[in-house]
């Protein structure tokens, strides 16, 4: 009996072996063809007003000096350099509610956002950090306002920004036509691209030169999957592509985590973000 069990344990264990190594192999490293498919801008959304907007007003006077000479000594392009850089913060212990503040709703600054989108918003933890966070901190000190960020998916900011249960929305945004028949933007802050990444094995996009060689590739690879976030200017340039399979997913890392285990063919995405996140999966496969 004793020898029946070990040889039973004995198959289990390599079984169980074979379909880590099976796993493992099936994770392959991903590279980012950089080649910018867009041109967009990003801003922040603000609630409509047809007697003018005092918060939009002070939004983009706010922008004009993170663009400019700062504000105690923070810039845009400050922020952007931390991150690329390894030295930026995360924005500290901040309400998730209006309730937690004990405060009165008009003494809050609440703040719609998806914190899947680094380096624009993203969590440490507990904690939020990012570009747009850092700049919902400042917002909230200079209207002298207690912040509260209430973190959600992408596709319920503007709804939550019109129907007033939060007073913006900042989550790397675009500005669009669409978008702007709900809310209001505020002036940009960022000239944003979308990129596609693949398998490094992948050689479909190694003579593109230029945006209209991705997309005449992308057209001609039929039954192919592709992948993007739900809402997101790169699922909008998906979408063109007929012959692609589509699938929406809550953010960029999802996706390029299923592109290296093989679950799809192609992830598009903001230049930014998809940079990160394929370097972070790749430092993880090494």
């Amino acid at each position: 009996m004793k020898k029946v069990l070990l040889a039973v344990v004995s198959a289990l264990l390599v079984a169980a072996i074979a379909v880590s190594m099976a796993a493992c192999a099936k994770s392959e490293k991903v590279k980012v063809i950089n080649i910018d498919l867009t041109d967009e801008e990003y801003g922040f959304c603000v609630a409509k007003s047809e007697d003018g907007n005092g918060l939009l007003d002070s939004i983009n006077d706010i922008i004009a000096q993170l663009k400019g000479d700062g504000i105690d000594g923070v810039t845009i392009d400050s922020l952007f350099d931390a991150e690329v850089n390894g030295t930026a913060k995360n924005i500290g212990e901040v309400a998730t509610t209006v309730a937690d503040t004990g405060k009165d709703r008009s003494e809050c600054f609440v703040v719609a956002t998806n914190s899947g989108f680094k380096p624009f918003e993203y969590k440490e933890g507990a904690y939020f950090a990012g570009i747009d966070m850092h700049i919902a901190k400042i917002v909230a000190g200079e209207l002298n306002k207690t912040l509260v960020i209430l973190d959600m998916n992408f596709d319920a900011i503007v709804a939550n920004v019109q129907n007033g249960t939060a007073d913006i929305g900042m989550a790397g945004m675009t500005i669009t036509a669409e978008k702007e028949e709900n809310v209001q933007f505020s002036d940009p802050y960022y000239n944003a691209s979308q990129q596609i990444a693949v398998l490094e094995s992948n050689t479909d996009f190694d003579n593109c030169k230029t945006r209209e060689d991705v997309a005449n590739v992308l057209s001609k690879l039929e039954g192919k999957k592709i992948q993007a976030a739900a809402g997101y200017t790169g699922y909008d340039y998906a979408e063109q592509f007929t012959n692609l399979k589509l699938t929406a997913q809550e953010d960029i890392g999802t996706s390029i985590r299923e592109l290296s285990n093989g679950k799809t063919d192609i992830v598009v995405g903001d230049k930014y973000t998809i940079n990160e996140m394929v370097k972070a999966l790749n430092a993880d496969l090494s």
